[in-house]
Formats: C-alpha cells, sequence, structure tokens
C-alpha cells in the first residue's frame, strides 16, 4: 500500500562488509507524478557517531536505483544507516541486501520508519542442523537503552523452556549476534538444551530507557551453510511491534510445493497474551481461488510456536495461499510463510534457501 510507504525519514538495519558479505541498498519512487531526491547515511555499528554519506540519488516518477556495496570505502565494516528526502514528497520504498559472497545469495531487508515505544516479536529463531540464527538488535537512539531478550522455546521445550537475558546497548550502537540460541543458552536466567539438539521458538525484544519502555531494532537471519561451495543460504526478516500483529486472522500468500520448491506455515503467538490462543490454517488453492482444506485446531501458550509442513500437497494444492484463523476471543499473534529451494529438506537437488513471507493481517482478502 502507497499509504504505508514512507514520504519522510526511514532506517535500514543489520548493514555489513565482511569476508562472508556485503550489503547492497535500493530505492524506488513510488510517485507516478514528481522526482525525489534521497539521501543515505550510514553509521557504525559500534555507536560513537562515526558515519558516511553517499552521494544523493535523484529519482523520477516510478524510477528504481540501487546502490552497491554501500560500506565500501567508508571505513564502516558493519553498522546501520538512515534515509533522508533532500527534495521531494514521495512517497518512497527503500531495502537493502546482503549478499553471501560465497553463493552469492542474498537476504531481503526491509526498511523501518522510526520506531514506536512497544515491544518486539521475532516469530521464531532457530538451532537445528543445518540451521541456525543470527540477532541484530540496534539502539538507534542518542542514549543508552537496555533491552530485554526473552526465549521461549518450543520445538524442544522438554530440554529447557527458555529464559530472559537483559543487555545493555550504547547510543547508536548495532549488536550482531552469530548462533544466538546458543548465546542465549549460556546466558538466560532459565533453561535451553544441550547443543546437538533442534531448538525453536520465539524472541522478544523489550527495550527500556529510564525504566520506561523505549523504541530500538531487532531482526534475524535464519540460513544453512551451503552443500558443496563456500557461503551460506538464508532469509532475514524484522520483529514486529505489538501494534504490528494479528488478532482474530492474517494471510500468507505466494506459497508453493511441487518437484521445486516446499512450503512452511507457521504462527507464533504474542508473550503479551493473557490466556492461550487457538489457532487453525485454511488453505486456498490458487488456480481457483477456493477452499481446499483446512489444518488441526492447535493450543499455543502465550510466545508459543507452531509450524505446519506439507499444508498445500496434503490438501491437493501446488501453489496457493492461506489464513490463520484466531478462534479465540483475545489474543494476537504473528504469522509467515517460508518457501523453501528443494522438494525436501537435504534435497540433492535443491539448496534449502528459503524466502520469507510475512502474514499479512486482517479478515478480508
Amino acid at each position: 500500500m502507497l499509504s504505508e510507504l514512507p514520504s519522510g525519514s526511514s532506517r535500514l538495519y543489520g548493514l555489513r562488509r565482511t569476508s562472508d558479505d556485503r550489503t547492497n541498498v535500493a530505492f524506488a519512487n513510488a510517485s507516478t507524478s514528481s522526482s525525489i531526491t534521497l539521501r543515505l547515511t550510514v553509521y557504525a555499528a559500534s555507536g560513537g557517531g562515526l558515519s558516511a554519506s553517499l552521494p544523493d540519488v535523484t529519482l523520477g516518477p516510478g524510477q528504481w536505483s540501487q546502490l552497491d556495496d554501500v560500506l565500501a570505502g567508508t571505513g564502516i565494516t558493519e553498522g546501520w544507516a538512515t534515509v533522508t528526502v533532500v527534495s521531494g514528497s514521495g512517497p518512497y520504498l527503500a531495502y537493502g541486501v546482503f549478499n553471501d559472497n560465497g553463493t552469492n545469495d542474498g537476504s531481503f531487508v526491509a526498511f523501518e520508519t522510526e520506531g514506536t515505544a512497544e515491544s518486539r516479536l521475532l516469530p521464531v529463531i532457530v538451532e537445528a542442523a543445518p540451521y541456525s540464527s543470527e540477532l541484530v538488535l540496534c539502539n538507534p537512539s542518542t542514549q543508552e537503552r537496555r533491552v530485554e531478550l526473552s526465549y521461549v522455546e518450543s520445538l524442544s521445550a522438554g530440554a529447557g523452556a527458555g529464559g530472559t537475558v537483559t543487555e545493555t546497548l550504547a547510543a547508536g550502537e548495532q549488536r550482531r549476534i552469530e548462533s544466538v540460541v546458543d548465546y542465549l543458552r549460556g546466558k538466560v536466567t532459565g533453561t535451553i538444551g544441550p547443543v546437538g539438539g533442534s531448538y525453536a521458538g520465539t524472541l522478544s525484544a523489550r527495550f527500556t530507557s529510564g525504566g520506561s519502555v523505549a523504541s530500538g531494532y531487532a531482526g534475524a537471519r535464519t540460513g544453512s551453510p551451503a552443500k558443496s561451495i563456500s557461503g551460506r543460504y538464508g532469509l532475514y526478516y524484522g520483529a514486529t511491534g505489538t501494534s504490528g500483529r494479528a488478532s482474530s486472522g492474517a494471510w500468507v500468500y505466494g506459497l508453493r510445493q511441487d518437484t521445486l520448491v516446499r512450503a512452511n506455515v507457521a504462527v507464533s503467538a504474542s508473550p503479551e497474551n493473557t490466556t492461550s490462543i487457538r489457532v487453525h490454517v485454511e488453505v486456498y488453492d490458487g488456480e481457483t481461488g477456493k477452499l481446499a482444506g483446512t489444518s488441526e485446531t492447535v493450543t499455543l501458550a502465550a510466545g508459543a510456536w507452531k509450524q505446519w509442513s506439507n499444508l498445500l500437497p496434503t490438501n491437493g494444492v501446488t501453489q496457493g495461499y492461506v489464513r490463520i484463523v484466531n478462534e479465540s476471543s483475545s489474543g494476537s499473534f504473528v504469522g509467515y510463510g517460508v518457501v523453501n529451494d528443494g522438494a525436501s529438506p537435504g534435497s540433492a537437488t535443491g539448496t534449502d534457501d528459503g524466502s520469507f513471507i510475512p502474514a499479512i493481517p486482517g479478515e478480508g482478502l
């Protein structure tokens, strides 16, 4: 929706230029009648004010442009960025892409406008061979902020239910934590099962300043090593604030399952829910638009996660979309889909690379 695109400043997080990855940033002018000039300014992950501005980009109506390897020559290897409007009124679209230097796989990173003061939820982080998740946290403010990270284990809860840890981020600091489940294992007030198991669950991030809830950013990149070449395949997703979550229903589009790809659908209950929620998934055939079938109903406690595999073929569908339905009278959730390369996990003809599809809250199509 154009009304949701920014006409003022926006931000991009998780940028990096390392031996493993490089970062591109792209802009698109969503106006059909006027030009816009945009400026990208990158900030070092360490905070402290180190920054660099790239040359301004002017776009005519509907025009798109990409800035390649944006951290090259800036003296910054990891950081975050602001996009500001120099002239024109927009609206515009901005996004980043982390490209793996070995596989050239790209992870799409959506823009964020200035964050609101609310808890953020990453619908899943993973440690289940060969998959693992990294975490990106950022405090773009000019004051130190604390962030409470709360992990709820769902895949192997019998080995440990998760727990909570609090970290401090300096003004302007961005922190990237590789293998975040293992990082939490050694720090949480709680328990996570031993290395070598299969773990997946939600991670909430609650930023505070002076004891009050404050804005901040959290995102995750989940992936796996390439099978025959160096590098990794993966996908990136940002955390969802409480105001952006679904209550009664949400839609996931663009799903497909055939001899080349497979699709999963998942739902994560908000940790703030005061009671459990009951959810099911309706599967729609993309060829006909008709309801093809419905999943079983599951009950999710606050912070719990559930994934469905093979929903499409179970209901005779090769390409289609789904509706996640909350049968409960209260509570909220975050839903998503993932389309993975390869007909099955570890398939010799697939990379296991994934594309993340966020659910769109709403009742109707």
